[in-house]
């Protein structure tokens, strides 16, 4: 048996894998921050806004102003979490009042309200406002800095249209550092 062909076929199985590996860790660039900039120095309230391409937002199933018709699959809305890591793709965000004992005891738990106070605010829009920001300085001379990352988020097609049933889509992810200047 000739090495020719083995080694045909070992050279198109390691170009196959590189094809992969390269597909498995392309950054997805559809998601950019256009305010505030990377480490600018803001005042309260924060404006941050984004442009997203080759994405068509819907209205959450959740909320008061669900059309009756959704968009193609893959249509979503935002996430911005504060000052803490998003959830990895394909996490309900159910899973973080799960365990909750404040959640447990509320039948209406979660809503949008418990997520915007732990730091995660759902929108359909390209652009959130936050009133107030926890100082999060050490000292009164420290600057008080702050990220917020996007992230794209469906409904969870299997629930019943739970605010809960909110889970990140895909990696597109993008990050912007600030600091809040304090008087």
């Amino acid at each position: 048996m000739s090495r020719r062909p083995i080694a045909v076929a070992v050279a198109a199985l390691a170009l196959a894998g590189a094809c992969t590996m390269e597909q498995a860790y392309r950054q997805d660039e559809r998601l950019e921050v256009v305010s505030p900039r990377e480490r600018a120095e803001v005042r309260l309230p924060v404006r941050i806004a984004w442009k997203a391409e080759d994405f068509v937002v819907s209205q959450p199933a959740w909320s008061a102003s669900a059309a009756a018709t959704r968009g193609t699959e893959g249509d979503g809305y935002f996430a911005v979490f504060v000052d803490r890591p998003p959830l990895a793709p394909g996490v309900e965000f159910l899973s973080i009042a799960t365990a909750d004992p404040e959640c447990k005891a509320n039948p209406a738990c979660p809503d949008a309200k418990y997520f915007a106070d732990r730091g995660i605010h759902l929108t359909t829009q390209t652009e959130l406002e936050l009133e107030t920001l926890v100082d999060r300085r050490r000292t009164d001379s420290a600057k008080d800095w702050h990220e917020a990352t996007i992230v794209f988020v469906d409904d969870d097609s299997t629930g019943n249209g739970e605010i809960g049933e909110v889970r990140r889509i895909g990696t597109a992810a993008v990050t912007v550092r600030f600091v809040v200047e304090r008087s």
